[in-house]
């Protein structure tokens, strides 16, 4: 990306002011050669789904280990509806 334009207004990325906003210029015809599309965001509801891969885990912080007072197997948990 040597042809890209450098950063007019960019700040460190150290993360010593994490409020500062990371401004970058782009001409008409470098957005098209990078093939950068924009679009105006707004309001309002949708009914598409969006679909992403991603991983559940459980909040170590506030996961609780739970030892039985008896040994055995459970077999069957039946559902209760209410």
């Amino acid at each position: 990306m040597s042809g890209m334009p450098s950063p007019v207004n960019a700040a460190p990325l150290d993360g010593s002011n994490p409020s500062a906003e990371l401004q970058i210029d782009l001409a008409a015809d470098d957005l098209k050669k990078a093939q950068i599309r924009t679009t105006r965001v707004t309001n309002g509801l949708t009914a598409a789904k969006l679909r992403v891969p991603g991983i559940v885990k459980p909040n170590e912080y506030r996961q609780v280990h739970v030892t039985p007072l008896v040994g055995g197997v459970i077999k069957e948990v039946p559902v209760v509806g209410g």
